[in-house]
């Protein structure tokens, strides 16, 4: 019968790691009225998906300047309300794409450009994607919305940022109490009683 022969090793020998073994996480068990509510769940983003589809397929091009001319780029009227770009699209759900089809002025600063839009046509996109079903929300109570409002308020020939005026940041609740024409009507008059008071 032949020596047995002694293995021998490196000290510096690294044993193989051993094979991972991904663990599984049990099926969760769901209720009859949970997987009735799940169903009814994918259900409802299937059909906001084909609704964003035809909504997407409906928007026009970007906005573009007319002449797209540098010597006279587009400024708001004075008196307008505006929102910055970043703050409408959080505030009423909308895409870059989405908001870039309205007309806005572009202001350029030493860090970053400001982009400026109308609350009047933000709103307004904003209504027509709720009434075309594309909304993810489009049972949220917009009253209760935060929006931080800007006024153009400068007459200057260029473009700056002095042209806009922080109105402050309010729910639209109390945006349109303060600044629709019933709400400036309101307060004119208001302020009318407060002289004829004082003088």
């Amino acid at each position: 019968m032949p020596a047995r022969r002694r293995r021998y090793s490196c000290i510096h020998a690294v044993p193989e790691p051993a094979p991972r073994t991904r663990a599984t996480r049990p099926k969760p068990l769901l209720s009859e009225a949970e997987r009735i509510a799940a169903k009814a769940k994918r259900a409802q983003n299937k059909v906001l998906r084909e609704a964003r589809k035809l909504w997407e397929a409906a928007l026009p091009d970007a906005w573009t300047e007319p002449g797209s001319s540098r010597s006279a780029p587009f400024r708001h009227p004075r008196g307008t309300h505006v929102m910055y770009r970043s703050d409408a699209k959080k505030a009423f759900g909308l895409t870059e794409r989405e908001i870039l089809t309205l007309p806005h002025e572009t202001i350029p600063c030493a860090w970053a450009v400001k982009t400026y839009f109308a609350l009047r046509d933000i709103r307004a996109l904003h209504h027509r994607k709720v009434q075309a079903d594309a909304h993810a929300q489009p049972q949220q109570d917009m009253r209760l919305v935060y929006v931080r409002v800007l006024e153009r308020t400068g007459t200057r020939d260029w473009q700056t940022q002095k042209n806009y005026d922080v109105l402050g940041e309010m729910t639209l609740f109390e945006y349109d109490r303060r600044y629709s024409p019933e709400g400036v009507a309101k307060r004119k008059r208001e302020d009318a009683e407060r002289k004829a008071v004082d003088a």
